[in-house]
């Protein structure tokens, strides 16, 4: 990890999904279902993925996290865990396999420095010097799960707890130190400079995973059978998505509480797209970074005809290139 003296960053996020899945065909159930390849010789890993339907439509994204019992924690971010399970139980046939719902009192997403700190007080290093590297990874909830996780910067890490004591420590060893507790808004745009897509908001159940940029990142090319395969699989190799998340800058506009979303975005009475989030600029509170979905053989209409309550687009980018810096 960087740095003595580096800024301490954390946000608190009420994590919906930690669900705990056992038994002899555990492995290869999750395998088969999950769109990115979980290893097979590891002790323990992360992985992030999708969980799709058989058109390969996003319904969901988790991490799933390995533990050296031979256990599996699906962690996600935005969906529940009654609705992930419910994908997965459709599935279950004749395999053993036992998914359990597992109810976390919250979690904070830190920069390494914050991971320093409060794997030190947790007991997961046993001195300063002593530093985790960014593939450690956690599975006891008793002292709060840890994975790695890129939302705060570059590299950072996830802390999910189940036991409000533990919780409330470390809430209080950060504010004790100083921390930097960084608001929802903030995160987001974080997100979009490393090119994130917001699962399902922003890509979702009528979405394919090509059209957020997450083949093969959040996809595996590679692997075996699992849902949605041979439509993402033909539409890398033989095409191109026809839609794709842009993120479009709005200069003064100050209008965001009239503003619905997911919003059809119309020209001349014909849809080109849908503004599916919108986040204001940390430092100019009239400029707002809607993302988007956007028919590609449309965007040159969309930058010079669309309007967002009267106010045009000031500049257009693909998600996968923005930068608050070129802005």
């Amino acid at each position: 990890m960087k740095g003595e003296n580096q800024l301490l960053k954390a946000h608190l996020h009420d994590m919906p999904c930690c669900l705990r899945v056992s038994g002899e065909d555990a492995y290869s159930f999750l395998q088969s279902q999950f769109s990115n390849d979980l290893p097979k010789d590891q002790d323990t890993f992360v992985r992030y993925g999708l969980w799709l339907n058989v058109k390969g439509r996003v319904l969901a994204d988790s991490f799933i996290i390995s533990s050296e019992s031979e256990e599996f924690y699906i962690f996600s971010e935005n969906s529940e865990a009654s609705f992930i399970k419910e994908i997965l139980d459709a599935h279950i046939i004749a395999d053993d396999v036992i998914i359990e719902p597992i109810q976390l009192i919250g979690s904070i997403f830190v920069n390494l420095p914050a991971a320093d700190l409060l794997s030190l007080e947790l007991g997961l290093i046993k001195e300063a010097a002593d530093r985790a590297t960014f593939n450690y990874i956690n599975t006891n909830l008793g002292t709060g799960a840890l994975f790695p996780r890129k939302r705060l910067e570059e590299e950072g890490f996830v802390f999910c707890f189940r036991d409000i004591a533990t919780y409330s420590l470390c809430k209080k060893v950060l504010e004790e130190s100083s921390v930097h507790w960084m608001i929802e808004n903030e995160m987001h745009l974080n997100r979009l400079t490393l090119g994130m897509p917001l699962v399902p908001d922003e890509i979702g159940p009528n979405d394919l995973a090509g059209e957020g940029d997450l083949v093969p990142s959040a996809v595996s090319l590679t692997k075996g059978c699992y849902l949605g395969q041979e439509v993402v699989a033909r539409l890398f190799h033989l095409g191109k998505p026809q839609r794709q998340l842009f993120v479009m800058t709005f200069d003064e506009f100050n209008e965001r509480e009239s503003i619905q979303l997911p919003l059809n975005i119309t020209v001349e009475n014909r849809s080109l797209g849908e503004l599916r989030t919108l986040y204001q600029d940390t430092n100019d509170s009239n400029r707002w970074y809607g993302v988007a979905l956007l028919k590609v053989r449309h965007l040159e209409r969309v930058q010079s005809e669309f309007r967002l309550a009267d106010h045009s687009v000031d500049s257009l980018c693909r998600l996968s290139e923005f930068s608050l810096s070129d802005i």
